[in-house]
């Protein structure tokens, strides 16, 4: 009866796991949220920003930084403290 081949125990580098966030825009994701939401219209636009501008990746960008702004400013609007 044959013996078993004895192997080395081999080393396999691995690259570190990006979140997915980072893996995106690595793997060409959008660069800017209106990107992410091109094919959408009317409310379905505005959701997809609003997720959009929640994600890290967005949150400093520009454009979600002037949305925040304009709606605390219709809040303080509704809320009658203009």
């Amino acid at each position: 009866m044959a013996r078993p081949a004895v192997v080395s125990p081999v080393t396999v580098e691995t690259s570190p796991v990006l979140p997915l966030e980072q893996s995106a825009a690595a793997q060409g994701g959008p660069t800017h949220p209106k990107q992410a939401c091109e094919n959408r219209v009317l409310l379905g636009f505005q959701s997809c920003m609003n997720e959009q501008c929640a994600r890290q990746r967005f949150q400093n960008h520009p454009t979600c930084v002037e949305r925040r702004e304009q709606d605390k400013q219709r809040q303080e609007i509704r809320d009658g403290r203009q």
